[in-house]
């Protein structure tokens, strides 16, 4: 069987029977693909259990096989280390909801390289950040949405001062409905629109304000991706952050 390498990032893990397990495995050149993972307790299968964690990054070799669903991997070896994030409470249930946002998200068995380099440069800013990261998952939804194909249009003024969650951009007149943030909210989040990684600790964000300001961004996701509902690791990881 002929093989083909490609990095790639975890997503998940689904049981399938007693003996094996199918992981999904977002990859930089064939986009979602699903393998078939035995749990026999050989060195061999040891080995690649222990490297199949939430977003670790991977070189992979999976077969050249378009014909098949579900397939076996090859070998695989660590693409880069996430031992930081690992060893460090917080920074680990970011991970984990960055998994779960991007398990939602990632539907397409397409390549998607743009899309693909930002995930992985992303996860490697969170393992080196040495100070605050707090807000480290607000500026990750932000920018991700350029790449699903709703990026906000960053038209705040001070007569356009409230966010419409259908249309992406603020407006100047305030409607009576759900579909705004209001204009504390809004105020943030144009904010938030404007930093990177590098200057995310710009914002400063109460426990409670940084929890509802992710709140109204959850609800700008799920207005235009219908399945992106209930965020498991969102309760986890409002706990763990502190102002």
């Amino acid at each position: 069987m002929q093989f083909q390498k490609t990095r790639g990032v975890v997503l998940r893990f689904i049981p399938f029977n007693d003996n094996h397990k199918i992981v999904k495995i977002y990859t930089e050149h064939f986009g979602l693909k699903s393998f078939i993972v035995s749990l026999s307790k050989s060195k061999q299968n040891r080995n690649k259990a222990a490297l199949l964690q939430s977003l670790q990054p991977l070189w992979l070799e999976i077969p050249d096989d378009n014909s098949s669903k579900l397939n076996r991997l090859g070998e695989i070896r660590c693409a880069e280390s996430i031992n930081s994030i690992l060893l460090h409470h917080t920074k680990r249930s970011v991970l984990l909801f960055l998994n779960e946002v991007l398990y939602k998200v990632l539907k397409e068995e397409q390549s998607d390289t743009a899309l693909f380099g930002f995930i992985i440069q992303s996860i490697a800013h969170l393992n080196n950040t040495e100070g605050n990261c707090n807000n480290f998952h607000l500026v990750f939804l932000t920018q991700l949405t350029r790449y699903l194909g709703f990026k906000p249009v960053s038209n705040y003024d001070k007569h356009n001062k409230f966010f419409y969650f259908h249309e992406g951009r603020f407006n100047h007149f305030k409607s009576g409905d759900n579909y705004m943030m209001g204009e504390q909210y809004s105020q943030l989040f144009a904010q938030l629109l404007s930093l990177d990684y590098e200057t995310m600790g710009q914002i400063f964000l109460n426990t409670e304000t940084r929890v509802k300001l992710l709140e109204n961004i959850l609800l700008y996701y799920s207005l235009h991706i219908p399945e992106f509902k209930n965020i498991k690791s969102l309760e986890v990881l409002s706990e763990v952050h502190t102002a």
